[in-house]
């Protein structure tokens, strides 16, 4: 793990979650997310050896390997947190995430560090548009879909870090699928993305793809195929747990407890998109809600 120049005053680190790191010219600087919990204290050393402190933090949402730092760098440098207004109350509880995911107190096999980062301050709430941080004027937009309030942040040399907005491809061949929040905003997200023309755009994992067209065009091929896998399942009523069993195994995804409820989380917002669009509905029978398509 390193410190990566980019351009002008734009660097990144390479660790397991890429944090993009702005160098201001009086010995601080803003990270764009600080990575997981367990990677923190050597994020925080790459950064001193610089002789700089972390001044502000902007997370791009609020998943424990995006925010996992903060409290690192606000118990060592007193940083500054800044998120959007809906992941804000997940970075600061970050209880609500579980409960998110389960719908009510969640067992104990979502209380970790996978879901739950440590808990931290959020200072300052941000919407899309410039933002002013010590002279520096970065940009923020809008990137729903994968997770609730989820940004992507460009930098004063034009520098865009998109957050989990988008998967490269070598992660959509070993798990074809995508983690989502929102099936409708996600497929927005991956077409503002195809028509804004980003030079410099850098992936939270995996870094600045060689080829960003075709890395859009990968992830809008894995979101069309789970829906279309979805609706051709539900030729009759089936129930959601029904649903994602079968996509887990027609996937052939990796399972356990914890990763169950996060595949269930992301077939649920595709249920809600097809029935959005009616293309799909839901019904009660027999004591179940159950989806089924609906016939053109």
């Amino acid at each position: 793990m390193k410190l990566n120049h980019i351009c002008g005053q734009t660097y990144v680190i390479d660790g397991s979650t890429q944090v993009g790191v702005y160098l201001f010219h009086d010995d601080t600087c803003l990270l764009i997310d600080s990575g997981p919990a367990d990677e923190a204290g050597q994020i925080r050393q790459i950064i001193e050896e610089q002789k700089v402190k972390v001044r502000a933090i902007i997370n791009t949402h609020y998943h424990a390997d995006h925010c996992g730092g903060n409290r690192e760098f606000q118990l060592q440098h007193q940083s500054l947190v800044c998120a959007s207004a809906p992941g804000a109350p997940m970075i600061e509880h970050p209880i609500l995430q579980p409960i998110a995911l389960y719908s009510a107190c969640p067992p104990k096999i979502l209380h970790n560090r996978y879901i739950m980062p440590p808990e931290s301050k959020v200072h300052n709430t941000i919407s899309p548009g410039p933002l002013i941080i010590n002279g520096g004027e970065f940009r923020i937009e809008e990137l729903e879909g994968h997770a609730l309030g989820h940004i992507g942040i460009e930098t004063p040399d034009g520098v865009f870090f998109a957050g989990d907005s988008l998967l490269p491809l070598q992660v959509l061949q070993e798990f074809p699928f995508l983690y989502l929040h929102d099936a409708g905003r996600q497929t927005e997200t991956l077409e503002w993305l195809k028509n804004r023309k980003h030079q410099q755009l850098y992936l939270a994992h995996g870094g600045h793809p060689d080829d960003v067209e075709k890395v859009i065009q990968a992830n809008q091929t894995i979101l069309e195929n789970m829906l279309q896998i979805i609706l051709a399942f539900i030729t009759e009523g089936r129930t959601r747990e029904d649903i994602t069993a079968y996509v887990i195994e027609k996937l052939r995804l990796p399972f356990n407890q914890s990763q169950y409820y996060l595949l269930m989380a992301s077939v649920s917002a595709c249920l809600s998109y097809l029935c959005l669009k009616k293309m799909a509905r839901s019904f009660a029978v027999d004591h179940l809600i159950k989806f089924q398509r609906k016939s053109s």
